[in-house]
C-alpha cells in the first residue's frame, strides 16, 4: 500500500496508514494524506474524503436506500481486484476510521 501511494506521487508512510487503521488519530486527513490512502487503497480522493468527513460527524451521503446502494458499489469499487488480504486490511481502515468518529 505504501508503494502505490509513493508511486502515485503522493507518499504516506506505512506508520500513518497503521495510524489510520488502529484508530490512533484525532482529526480528519488532511487533503494530501486523504489522496495518499486514496492512492494506497486504490480508490478515488472523493470515496476517502467522504469516508473521513462521515467518521467525523458530516453527513454527505443522503439517506435511505440511496444511500444503502452508494455503500455497496463504494464496497465493490474499493475491493474489486484486491486480494483477500488487502480486502481484509481495508476493512480494518475503515472500522478503525468509524470507530474515531464514536471517540
Amino acid at each position: 500500500m505504501e508503494q502505490r501511494a509513493h508511486d502515485a506521487g503522493f507518499p504516506i508512510s506505512r506508520s500513518q496508514i497503521s495510524n489510520y487503521e488502529h484508530g490512533s488519530v484525532d482529526r480528519q486527513p488532511t487533503e494530501r494524506i486523504a489522496r495518499g490512502l486514496a492512492a494506497a487503497l486504490g480508490c478515488t480522493f472523493e470515496e476517502v474524503a467522504a469516508a473521513a468527513a462521515e467518521s467525523f460527524g458530516f453527513d454527505i451521503a443522503g439517506s435511505g436506500e440511496r444511500r444503502e446502494s452508494q455503500r455497496a458499489e463504494a464496497w465493490l469499487r474499493l475491493t474489486a481486484g484486491r486480494t483477500d488480504a488487502e480486502v481484509e486490511e481495508l476493512l480494518a481502515a475503515v472500522e478503525a476510521i468509524l470507530r474515531m468518529r464514536d471517540l
